[in-house]
């Protein structure tokens, strides 16, 4: 028997060069065989330079410390802990191999800016304000335009990878070569915006006749790209395992699915390198969209590094070699960055930079505007101007018994002559709007100043200036025009946030004010914290005739819905009283967590409770009571439209009561 075995092993040993030679010309004469065989090679883009620049920093005396940090999307904030208690014991990196969301804090900190002004700048706004919805002309359904111009400002719009302080390796995947593709050079902000390039999502980076995807799609740890530059590397993951996850959900188990074999991956990895150190940070019960909880993350980051101190004290101890005036630079770019997000929520960009995405807008606190639009919105950003043009559709919901819909056109202009200070122009032109006698053109214009005295946490102070616009085409709904202005304020007290203003307002049926009629308006209100469970709020607003001619107007925007909406379109129906007094109160529990779909879609501090809403005049008084639901809709936290939705009745003495339903929406892009 063992002669038989010996005989068989011996035959096949004899054969295995036949069929090695009868592969390799397979392959000779096959191209698409010579690509499956080399698809497990990677890529690398400035290898040869990546290694000069680590022996230069090693001078060849010790082994380079190379540092891993993973994907994870919002879970990724963990590094920034992980980066904090590197810098304060004296561990620098000398190369980071990074993917996904990981690419995004490590490329920050090999570009010389701290784990603090990392967190500052991923926390300096909403970060759904850098991302527009969009068309995907090019395979993505989300914008990071906005983002992007962010980065550059921040850290110039001409810096490379080559120009870092520590050299950093992004990891990403090739949907045209299906390789793995390692960039350690080109454009700074390009790169970082490709390394997060999730499929669908976000539109493939093109670089260099590639059609790169993000990295962590197919390896959640590149760690072998690591060591082939050192046998000395420290790994940070931030894996993801929720035990609230719905497996039976299709979009969780479409990610889920990818994540087995990503899993598995670094399984693999992890067990073929013993001698790593890893640092497993435990943020994996957070979603990959709670972007909130950075600050968060990144304490727990801090926290799972300490646990390997013992052997992050034996690695070699240096200092990040940051010149002075590179980091005065940033520090300076971030404080502007935060100043101009802090008053008006705004991005400044350094060149011509545009977004063009689907857009949702509200009223807000309009006079003569009443309308919700949706459609395409261009934005244009250049220095201290943003510009906006809108293609939409717009619909009357405040009062859902009277919804009308119709096609508009509209653009905005801002200008920004200080950061405190905005002066703006924005007009809109409704057509196909239906009336009874068929349909007809309104128009809408605005010019409006605002400027802020003072803003911070607890208190702010502005002083605000605008004047409106309208016009209907068929004088069916009248022509109006309203002047104001306003000083505001806000303070914070223990568990409430008080506000108040006060100011001027001048109405009249057309541009010229003839015929214009002069009133004052006060109001106050009154927020309970955001804290608690249970929120109240309310507010009172008081308008005064003040040249004897009476007829104290109403506006959709001072909040009371009722049947009776006549006054919807211009905002100038008025009574012969000598003032009007508005007043709003509602009371509204909030769920102790935030409903998801997939996590694809979130439903972000859902509440639902009670509301008043009453008009008091000399003539006559109007109430509404009724419940309401208010929540923010979320596409995986970077894309937010805020809804609220009420059901109620209104009461007025002497008359019928009615029914009535609302549905407000508006977002900010």
């Amino acid at each position: 028997m063992k002669k038989i075995l010996f005989v068989l092993i011996l035959i096949m040993a004899l054969c295995l060069p036949i069929f090695a030679t009868d592969l390799e010309k397979s392959v000779e004469n096959d191209e698409f065989l010579k690509e499956i065989l080399i698809s497990d090679i990677p890529i690398t883009y400035g290898d040869e330079a990546f290694r000069e620049r680590i022996l230069k920093r090693t001078e060849g005396k010790r082994d380079p410390i190379g540092l891993v940090l993973t994907g994870g999307s919002a879970r990724a904030c963990a590094h920034i802990g992980v980066l904090r208690y590197l810098d304060e014991h004296g561990v620098v990196p000398d190369f980071i191999v990074s993917n996904s969301m990981g690419s995004i804090i490590g490329m920050l900190y090999a570009a010389g800016i701290t784990p603090d002004q990392i967190e500052e700048i991923l926390r300096v706004g909403d970060i759904s304000s850098y991302f527009a919805l969009t068309l995907p002309a090019e395979g993505g359904f989300l914008d990071p335009s906005g983002f992007r111009a962010l980065i550059d400002y921040i850290v110039g719009e001409e810096y490379r990878m080559e120009e870092t302080d520590i050299p950093v390796m992004v990891v990403c995947d090739d949907l045209v070569s299906k390789r793995e593709v390692r960039i350690t050079e080109g454009p700074f902000t390009d790169v970082l915006i490709g390394s997060f390039a999730l499929p669908v999502y976000f539109s493939p980076y093109k670089y260099n006749g590639h059609l790169l995807v993000d990295g962590g799609v197919i390896s959640l740890a590149p760690i072998d790209a690591a060591y082939e530059y050192t046998d000395t590397v420290i790994l940070s993951t931030t894996f993801y395992d929720a035990d609230t996850t719905n497996l039976i959900n299709p979009v969780t188990i479409l990610n889920s699915s990818f994540d087995i074999g990503k899993r598995q991956n670094a399984s693999s990895d992890l067990k073929k390198y013993t001698d790593l150190i890893w640092i497993r940070c435990a943020v994996e019960q957070f979603s990959f969209m709670a972007f909130k909880d950075a600050a968060t993350m990144a304490d727990i980051g801090y926290s799972c590094t300490a646990l390997e101190s013992e052997k992050l004290e034996e690695l070699y101890k240096g200092q990040r070699t940051i010149t002075s005036e590179r980091s005065g630079e940033i520090a300076s770019r971030i404080q502007e960055t935060k100043d101009n997000i802090h008053f008006f929520g705004r991005l400044k960009a350094t060149s011509f930079s545009q977004m063009l995405g689907v857009n949702f807008s509200g009223f807000d606190s309009y006079y003569l505007k009443n309308s919700m639009i949706t459609g395409l919105k261009y934005r244009v950003l250049l220095g201290n101007w943003d510009m906006t043009a809108t293609f939409g559709f717009g619909s009357d919901t405040q009062n859902l018994s009277s919804t009308g819909g119709f096609s508009t056109i509209g653009g905005e202009i801002s200008f920004y002559p200080f950061t405190n200070a905005r002066m703006k122009i924005e007009g809109y032109l409704d057509f196909f709007r239906g009336g009874s006698d068929g349909f007809n053109a309104q128009l809408f214009g605005r010019e409006s100043i605002d400027l802020f005295l003072y803003n911070s946490d607890k208190a702010s102070a502005s002083i605000h200036q605008a004047f409106e616009y309208y016009k209907d085409g068929n004088h069916i709904l009248g022509t109006g025009s309203v002047l104001s202005v306003f000083v505001k304020g806000s303070c914070s007290v223990p568990y409430f946030t008080v506000g108040g203003k006060i100011g001027y307002m001048m109405t009249a049926e057309d541009i010229t004010f003839g015929g214009n009629k002069s009133y004052i308006e006060s109001g106050l209100s009154v927020e309970s914290e955001d804290s608690s469970a249970f929120r109240t709020g309310g507010d009172i607003t008081v308008r005064v005739n003040v040249d004897g001619k009476g007829s104290v107007p109403k506006f959709i925007s001072d909040g009371y819905i009722g049947f009776d909406t006549s006054y919807g379109a211009t905002g100038l129906k008025t009574d012969s009283s000598l003032f009007n007094i508005f007043f709003n109160a509602d009371v509204s529990y909030k769920l102790p967590y935030d409903p998801t779909f997939g996590e694809f879609l979130i439903f972000e501090n859902p509440s639902f409770g009670f509301y008043t809403s009453s008009l008091f005049t000399v003539e006559s008084i109007g109430i509404s009571v009724g419940a309401e639901i208010k929540t923010t809709t979320s596409l995986i936290g970077l894309i937010k439209l805020p809804l609220r939705f009420r059901v109620g009745y209104e009461i007025i003495p002497g008359e019928v009561g009615h029914v009535i339903a609302s549905l407000t929406f508006s977002t900010v892009m």
